[in-house]
């Protein structure tokens, strides 16, 4: 204001002086009737009742002195009193004297009424009036009322002491001291202005002026607050807007609040006053907005009645309790607006202003100029102008606020990015980009609780892109902390109670204890609903899964940033999946901590199809052909359409078979991440493979030892066998044999890219060798790899599938011999629901009882059996070595000898080309066969050899202990003197 024209100062204070000229004609019309019917009262003249205002520029305090006691005594003052107490501040006549109502004029009876005990002068009746016309406008006054007259007579008066600080007597003898002190830079040059420059210069310094000082300036400012016209440098910007837009504005603070809602309306120099004059004001709701205020004064003294006002403490606590049973929705309507607009606007905002103070220049490369910081050598915020619609400084402290270490700034950005996450109106941004989306499709849903954002996401395909990043946007701020997804926090406070109350907030740690648990009894349905719909939206891109984002940043950068991988980190929208696939085909390439998150993005791809968008991509018409009763849009659909894509799996498309494939590889490399194990073989797991580590199919070998000697539920060997009979179709490897027969393995893809075979799968190359190879078989391979082989067919007879291709050698003789062995409807291992390939929930039914298949063609003997299949039957017989077993190990029956020479020399032929390794090993022996056995049985020779020499020089050696007993073949010799 210091910069303001002399034309504009005088055009302004020429309005304001015709208001107050008007005021004052009406209010002293009774007074002038009075006056003219006087009989001493003489026009141009003077009588004995009439004393003619003289200025004298004597002792201001005796002045004033005389003039309070004649105005006591219902006199008018013999003289005007000047009073200059703050110098830089023009000289004033105080009003009547004494700087109050007079007690002669209008109010006269409206002060003996109302006031007769209160002592004229310093604005006392002022006060006192002003508080009984307050009582009668909330209707706790009875009887009497504040004549009309003396309102404007009242009104007339405040506006006129508004115009000069030096007017205010209280005001300016409190702040007389503090103005030298804080404000020297305010000259008496300044004139007129020096009023409204003192009085931001005092509001800047609110906590370091003294206690009266602030006390009297605190009631200056809520006198401007109830009525625009008192502070004039509103008034002198504003008063045109307000006359053509807000002329039927009323109560209290109604035209800043009209002013406020129209503002898109206003000329530029009253927009920029009315936000300046909003920002000097935002810590003190009463002085922000008083019909803010009053609207919200019974939820503070509910909620917060032992906060003190100032300093943007009732703001904060009334904010925090907004969504607390029993807070009233007007309270709640009103400050919703006030956060609304605080969101293009961050100098209303005093707790970020005060608390990111070297934040916001340090990250946001904000100038002074821009922030307007002044260069006050306090650093005090020196906010002559402000920027309008400014919202960038929010959004960019939410892009930085991992840089934050300043708690109390940080506190504040995550109180934005909270107040964002449940109401679109408050992230700027979103609601921006989103508006004609809004309006378009969910025009009826009230912002809130995050419910505009659910709507808009079940559009998501129709949406803008602007609108669509904005959606991502807030997608990775929902990821970092529970309590930005307000519906999740409302549905699942059980199961958060229950299963996470012992995580820290942050860093997306709750949410991952809390869709571990999404299936746990304490979750209800709610809940089970809303954390589905979160992974259905947080599993379409790494990056809005907030763990492992960051524990996989380097290893992104390293194994998928290439022509192989279209989205990048810096992709505006979601990548649908690719980061995510990428990470898994490399899961045995990344760290460690990595490896811990991409596994839990494994299992829950396992768990939903909805959950892996490029298979559900890949499948979806897959699944609409022949999974549709599978598939479901809520959280109870867990696994069953993998299921259910398994029975079908001849009739996928080859990129639906390619993606179940892939995801059904990566299983295998831990039970943690195969569902059905995970939920029925829990106790089993927990009784024999407690201390056995996850990781590289350890568990998997030990249930499946323990599976085929111990009591298992049939639950549990349903999922077994289910999991066998996908790896069978899968034609998947397990870890411990992908890692016992590497080389072998290597070989047979090699072997079978040279020369493709459609019945190929790994462990029948193993076993019979390639089509074009047939005696690269079992023989040839490494002992370890043998009997990681021998352990894979036990496990296959056990959970025998028809579907196998490796156990399809033996079906024609399982259907031939062991048909007593198929399961019934009425047996305990079938499928609950009588269907033996599922019961409906996703657990398959056995073809045959469990560990019956072998022990049926070992009995049968290879002379009932197929070449092949009886040599496959020996390669599952090896297997049959588990420790502790009850039953004794299964054998096969021999061949029975053929009396003919003829035939005893084939069966001997045949004998000799199938002997592989019929020997039973109990109790987990090593079997050894070929050159090293030889080898071994040679050494074993040598060291009896050995040994044999050895017992023999120790007893019968010319030096052993039997040799003592004979001859001694040593001579004494003992020499004597000089001999």
């Amino acid at each position: 204001m210091g910069a303001m024209s002399a034309t504009r100062r005088w055009s302004r204070r020429k309005a304001l002086s015709l208001v107050l000229v008007g005021l004052l004609v009406v209010s002293s019309s009774c007074a002038l009737v009075a006056r003219a019917e006087d009989e001493d009262y003489e026009e141009g003249g003077s009588g004995d009742g009439y004393v003619s205002p003289q200025k004298d520029s004597g002792d201001f305090a005796g002045d004033l002195a005389d003039a309070i006691e004649q105005q006591e005594f219902r006199e008018e003052a013999d003289k005007e009193v000047v009073s200059h107490i703050v110098e830089v501040a023009p000289e004033a006549d105080l009003a009547n004297g004494d700087g109050d109502v007079s007690t002669t004029q209008n109010c006269t009876v409206d002060i003996d009424v109302f006031c007769s005990d209160v002592t004229p002068g310093k604005g006392r009746l002022a006060k006192c009036l002003q508080q009984q016309v307050n009582e009668e406008k909330v209707g706790n006054s009875e009887g009497r009322s504040v004549s009309e007259s003396c309102k404007y007579e009242l009104k007339s008066f405040q506006y006129d002491r508004a115009t000069n600080i030096n007017l205010n007597i209280p005001y300016a003898q409190a702040c007389k001291a503090d103005i030298a002190e804080h404000c020297d830079d305010i000259t008496e040059d300044d004139g007129e202005d020096a009023t409204i420059l003192i009085q931001n210069c005092l509001r800047r310094k609110k906590y370091q002026i003294s206690q009266t000082c602030r006390k009297e300036l605190t009631e200056v400012l809520l006198e401007q607050a109830k009525d625009y016209k008192m502070n004039l440098e509103l008034f002198y910007s504003c008063n045109d807007d307000a006359e053509r837009h807000c002329k039927g504005a009323y109560g209290d603070g109604g035209v800043q609040e009209c002013l406020m809602k129209k503002r898109r309306k206003l000329e530029w120099e009253c927009e920029e006053a009315l936000l300046k004059n909003i920002a000097d004001n935002s810590d003190d709701l009463r002085l922000l907005s008083y019909k803010i205020y009053k609207t919200c004064l019974p939820d503070k003294k509910k909620f917060c009645k032992e906060i003190e006002l100032g300093n943007a403490r009732t703001q904060a606590c009334l904010e925090s309790k907004l969504y607390e049973p029993g807070f009233s929705q007007d309270c709640r309507k009103e400050l919703l607006f006030l956060q609304e607009q605080r969101t293009t606007q961050w100098q209303w905002d005093t707790e970020l202003k005060n608390g990111c103070k070297k934040e916001i220049p340090e990250l946001c490369g904000y100038s002074d100029d821009e922030m307007f910081f002044g260069d006050d050598e306090d650093g005090d915020l020196a906010e002559d102008e402000i920027s309008l619609d400014d919202s960038t400084v929010v959004n960019c402290l939410v892009d930085y606020r991992e840089e934050i270490t300043n708690e109390q700034c940080k506190v504040q950005v995550e109180k934005k990015i909270l107040g964002g996450s449940r109401n679109i109106r408050l992230n700027r941004r979103a609601f921006e980009a989103c508006f004609e989306d809004q309006d378009r499709y969910c025009r009826q849903v009230k912002p809130g609780e995050g419910l505009v954002y659910d709507c808009l996401r079940k559009q998501e395909d129709n949406l803008s892109p602007e609108c669509k990043r904005e959606l991502f946007e807030e997608a990775k701020l929902e990821s970092e902390n529970v309590d930005w997804n307000p519906q999740i926090v409302k549905r699942c406070k059980r199961l958060m109670k229950a299963k996470c109350k012992d995580v820290s907030k942050g860093e997306g740690r709750v949410l991952d204890c809390l869709t571990s648990n999404m299936n746990a009894p304490e979750a209800t349905q709610q809940c089970k609903q809303q954390l589905h719909n979160y992974l259905v939206v947080h599993m379409k891109d790494y990056r809005l899964d907030y763990g492992l984002s960051h524990a996989c940043k380097t290893d992104v950068s390293r194994l998928c940033e290439g022509d192989g991988v279209k989205c990048q980190a810096d992709s505006e929208l979601a990548c649908q999946g690719e980061v995510y696939n990428c990470l898994i085909s490399n899961i045995t390439s990344v760290t460690s901590q990595c490896k811990a998150q991409v596994k839990e993005a494994v299992s829950l791809h396992a768990l939903n199809v909805r959950y892996d968008p490029l298979l559900f991509a890949d499948c979806k018409e897959d699944i609409t052909e022949l999974c549709l009763m599978e598939f479901g849009s809520s959280a109870t659909e867990q696994y069953a359409v993998h299921d259910c894509l398994f029975r079908n799996v001849d009739l996928l498309s080859k990129k639906c078979k390619r993606q179940e494939f892939k995801l059904e590889a990566v299983k295998l490399r831990d039970v943690e991440l195969m569902p059905h194990i995970k939920k029925d073989c829990a106790s089993e797991m927990a009784s024999y493979c407690k201390d056995v580590p996850h990781g590289n199919g350890q568990k998997w070998s030990c249930i499946s030892h323990y599976a085929m000697a111990k009591p298992f539920s049939p639950d549990c060997l349903r999922s077994m066998y289910l999991h066998m009979k996908r790896i069978a179709l899968s034609k998947g490897v397990e870890p411990e044999m992908a890692t016992g027969c590497k080389h072998e393995l290597k070989d047979c893809f090699k072997r079978n890219k040279a020369s493709p075979d459609p019945t190929f799968s790994p462990a029948k190359c193993l076993v019979f060798g390639s089509a074009g190879t047939p005696g690269q078989n079992f023989t040839k391979t490494s002992a370890l790899c043998q009997k990681q082989v021998a352990r894979y067919a036990r496990e296959g007879f056990y959970f025998y599938s028809a579907e196998s291709e490796l156990l399809r050698t033996c079906n024609a003789d399982v259907t031939a011999h062991c048909e007593a062995y198929r399961v019934s409807e009425d047996d305990a291992y079938a499928s609950p629901g009588g269907d033996d390939l599922d019961d409906g929930e996703g657990r398959a039914g056995f073809e045959y009882a469990p560990g019956s298949v072998l022990r049926c063609l070992a009995e049968k003997g290879e002379d009932s059996l197929s070449s092949d299949c009886a040599q496959l039957v020996r390669v599952g017989l090896i297997g049959d070595t588990v420790n502790n077993d009850p039953t004794a190990p299964i054998k096969m029956k021999e061949k029975e000898k053929d009396a003919g020479p003829a035939a005893g020399g084939n069966a001997r032929d045949t004998a000799n080309k199938q002997r592989v390794v019929v020997k039973q090993e109990v109790d987990g022996g090593i079997v050894i066969t070929g050159t090293l056995a030889v080898l071994c049985i040679g050494a074993f020779v040598v060291v009896l050899l050995g040994l044999a020499f050895f017992l023999y020089r120790r007893y019968y050696g010319p030096a052993g202990l039997r040799a003592g007993a004979g001859r001694n073949p040593y001579t004494l010799v003992m020499k004597q003197g000089d001999v």
